[in-house]
C-alpha cells in the first residue's frame, strides 16, 4: 500500500518521534500495530523510547594502518583478506574499491585522500597523501 514518512525527531532524552500517514490494513512498529480495516488515509504519530531505533556501533580498534604514507604508487592497509577498502577524495566521493591489502594509487593526482576499511565487525577510516 502506500504509507510515508513525514517527519522524524529526537528529543534530548533519547526517544524518537515518527509521523506520517498509511493506506495500509496494518502498520507494524515493532510492538505497535496500527489497524486500519476500511483502507483509508490515516495519519500516525509514534514515540519510540530511547534504544529502540539506531543503528549498532561498530566496533573501533587501533588506528588504521597504512605505509608508506607518503606514497606515489602503492598502498598498504592493515587488515584481513575479505576487508573493504574504499578510497575516497577529500569530498567524499568514492575514488577505488577493493578487497585486496594492496591499493594501486599511482593514477591519482597529488593530494590528501582517505582510506576506509570495513571488517565484519569494524571501520576505520585514516587519510594518506598522495605525492
Amino acid at each position: 500500500m502506500f504509507d510515508g514518512g513525514v517527519d522524524i525527531q529526537a528529543d534530548p532524552f533519547g526517544y524518537v518521534v515518527l509521523s506520517g500517514y498509511t493506506y495500509s490494513n496494518d502498520l507494524d512498529f515493532g510492538s505497535i500495530t496500527l489497524s486500519n480495516p476500511n483502507y483509508v488515509r490515516n495519519t500516525f504519530v509514534v514515540k519510540f523510547p530511547p534504544g529502540v531505533i539506531g543503528v549498532p556501533e561498530l566496533a573501533t580498534t587501533s588506528p588504521l594502518g597504512l605505509w608508506p604514507n607518503p606514497t606515489q604508487d602503492e598502498l598498504t592497509v592493515d587488515g584481513a583478506p575479505g576487508d573493504l577498502i574504499t578510497v575516497r577524495d577529500i569530498n567524499g566521493r568514492v575514488l577505488q574499491t577493493t578487497t585486496g591489502t594492496r591499493v594501486n594509487v599511482a593514477l591519482l593526482a597529488a593530494g590528501v585522500y582517505l582510506v576506509e576499511k570495513r571488517g565484519a565487525n569494524s571501520f576505520q577510516v585514516a587519510r594518506f597523501q598522495k605525492q
